[in-house]
């Protein structure tokens, strides 16, 4: 029982050092615009400068805030959100 509440507790620190990576290696804005233009995930990643699973680890782990923005960002792709 021990080992697999640790198991438990070692893989939930593990995915919050992950999105604290995340965030920090994809901010939202550069988020935004990067999402704004390109035509695919890989491209998306490529200008973020990051690899795919990292991008997608962002995408999955966004605060509602961040999904708000993102949701005016890209009604209107031409056009940045302050």
């Amino acid at each position: 029982m021990v080992a697999v509440s640790m198991a438990w507790s070692e893989a939930l620190f593990e995915r919050r050092v992950s999105d604290i990576a995340c965030r920090r290696l994809i901010g939202i804005r550069d988020l935004g615009e990067a999402l704004a233009w390109a035509h695919d995930v890989d491209e998306a990643a490529d200008e973020l400068w990051v690899d795919v699973d990292t991008l997608r680890a962002r995408l999955d782990h966004l605060h509602p805030a961040e999904r708000a923005y993102l949701r005016r960002r890209l009604a209107d792709p031409d056009e940045t959100v302050a």
